[in-house]
């Protein structure tokens, strides 16, 4: 029984997929060893995943002109170069979290604008033109509603990207880059910073709300802090303050929150 050119593309497409699952699967630890099964599974999903586009690479090129079986080889070899960079530079890793991202930023987007297309190709002719007269009412009502969602899902997402951005603005993580925006600092976080006193140039702050000094070496807190009027939180856990200090500290800054 003689095997087809398709047939032996299938085979080597498998081999390709088993090796390319367990490249992908393998643990860092040379002790550890991938399971059977989960190679098993992934190749399945890699062969069928890549199955396709060969199959119909295989079809255009047998009956394909010249032009464009280079192209398909050209193609397929710029394709079996990025695999292999991939596999070089060990970003395969990489790729489960760059494929999710590609999913929330282009896909999902895509698919809720061809969504919101459909539906209001079908209330433009449900009200402006006479084909669909006969959809009943209660069909009509739940497009609208949900032509209405996919529209307001674009207005909240770029409200949450700016409400992030912003949070981003008032939020410092290094002291001198906060000194260069006074007015922004609202949330100040200088933990583990092996600071053995405390920050004086925190006192200029007027709008910081929260303040992590936590894991640092840091002894006592200046009375001048009870000028800070919108101060809401301090973290000093991890901190060697004594017991005194800490009652004092209680009974001056009494509005202040402390941790520690």
């Amino acid at each position: 029984m003689l095997i087809t050119p398709a047939g032996y593309i299938l085979l080597a497409l498998f081999v390709v997929s088993v090796f390319l699952a367990y490249k992908w699967l393998r643990p860092a630890s040379k002790e550890e060893k991938p399971g059977c099964l989960s190679i098993g599974l992934a190749s399945l999903v890699i062969c069928m995943l890549l199955a396709f586009p060969v199959m119909v690479s295989v079809q255009f090129f047998e009956n394909g002109t010249q032009e464009l079986r280079i192209a398909i080889i050209i193609g397929w070899a710029l394709l079996i170069a990025l695999v292999a960079y991939i596999i070089k530079t060990g970003s395969y890793k990489k790729l489960p979290m760059l494929i999710g991202r590609g999913c929330v930023s282009v896909v999902i987007p895509l698919m809720i604008f061809g969504m919101a297309c459909l539906m209001g190709y079908f209330l433009y002719l449900r009200f402006f033109t006479h084909q669909k007269d006969d959809t009943p009412v209660w069909a009509t009502i739940l497009v609208s509603f949900f032509f209405v969602v996919l529209l307001l899902i674009p207005v909240g997402m770029y409200n949450q990207r700016k409400v992030d951005k912003q949070a981003r603005k008032t939020t410092f993580t290094d002291l001198e880059t906060a000194i260069r925006n006074p007015t922004l600092v609202m949330d100040l976080n200088l933990s583990n910073r092996n600071l053995s006193v405390f920050p004086q140039e925190i006192l200029q702050f007027k709008s910081l709300q929260l303040l992590d000094l936590s894991q640092n070496q840091i002894q006592q807190i200046p009375d001048e802090i009870r000028h800070m009027d919108k101060l809401v939180s301090v973290n000093l856990s991890g901190n060697p303050i004594a017991d005194q200090e800490r009652i004092r500290i209680r009974k001056a800054f009494g509005e202040i929150e402390f941790i520690f």
